[in-house]
């Protein structure tokens, strides 16, 4: 099997799973472990949260069935909330974080309700790199 088919494999598997867990309520939790951060998706309130470390080798097919679901709720509902609080990351994380705000950088051009909080928990860096990433993105992300 070559490496583009075991990332495809690898993405539905992690979009099942998601979806799975999700089918009673629309909520999600996904535990954090030593690579990956803990994620709450709370449909009522139309918010994902993501708190910890990222260092995952796969992050793309991950993140990507979690962030589906908050562009869902921007194309049906017009609003989300999106709550970062990452303590590190990869550079692979980094490109799922550049491709989260240009998404919803393009969802309030549409005139979608997005609402993007930066949790820093003092941490310098981590505040720097979200005004940062608010300039370069051209959001306005509460910064915490």
């Amino acid at each position: 099997m070559n490496t583009a088919t075991a990332t495809i494999n690898d993405m539905r598997h992690t979009f099942d799973y998601i979806n799975r867990l999700t089918k009673s309520t629309g909520d999600l939790v996904i535990e954090q472990t030593a690579t990956s951060p803990f994620i709450r998706y709370n449909k009522q309130f139309r918010t994902l949260t993501i708190i910890g470390e990222s260092y995952m080798e796969h992050s793309r097919s991950f993140y990507h069935p979690v962030f589906v679901k908050i562009y869902d709720d921007l194309l049906t509902h017009g609003h989300a909330k999106v709550e970062l609080n990452f303590t590190s990351f990869c550079p692979k994380t980094v490109k799922m974080i550049f491709e989260l705000l240009g998404n919803l950088r393009h969802y309030k051009r549409l005139a979608k309700d997005v609402e993007i909080v930066w949790k820093t928990n003092s941490n310098n860096e981590m505040r720097e790199l979200g005004i940062s990433l608010a300039e370069l993105f051209e959001l306005e992300i509460e910064i915490e």
